[in-house]
């Protein structure tokens, strides 16, 4: 009996020290229109938003894992498509965007025709950051 009741303590206190995962999640969907709403620059600590930030940019994301990145400004329109997938990594949840071939609107530190975009709260974060470019957040229209 004494055992019996050692057993189910002893359950008891382990299954209280089980650590949580910590879930990432985005409340919108990511189908729709993601619009660029603010730019941060850190190496100057600048955060651009609105109109300071000069241009228009925005992804279209459709059900089928097609996408579109369009880029508004001054000098035109510019547009490219391609594919997304969505992958859990250590720092959370994020979309990959694969493009067919490089192009000029492809936000990376590397070269290739890949984004990475991170799942916030409401947002999605990419840019080139860790290569002393921005960080562009996405807000869903």
């Amino acid at each position: 009996m004494n055992r019996n009741i050692l057993l189910l303590s002893m359950f008891i206190v382990f299954s209280g020290c089980v650590k949580e995962e910590i879930i990432y999640e985005c409340e919108a969907p990511i189908e729709g229109k993601w619009m660029l709403t603010k730019v941060f620059i850190g190496w100057s600590e600048t955060e651009l938003t609105g109109e300071d930030i000069g241009y228009e940019e925005y992804y279209i994301f459709n059900s089928d894992g097609s996408f579109s990145k369009t880029n508004i400004s001054e000098e035109g329109s510019k547009s490219v498509n391609g594919i997304y997938s969505e992958i859990e990594t250590t720092d959370g949840n994020q979309l990959k965007l694969e493009y067919p071939e490089d192009h000029e609107l492809i936000e990376n530190c590397t070269g290739d025709p890949i984004e990475v975009l991170t799942i916030l709260t409401n947002e999605l974060k990419g840019g080139s950051a860790p290569c002393d470019g921005p960080d562009l957040y996405y807000t869903p229209e």
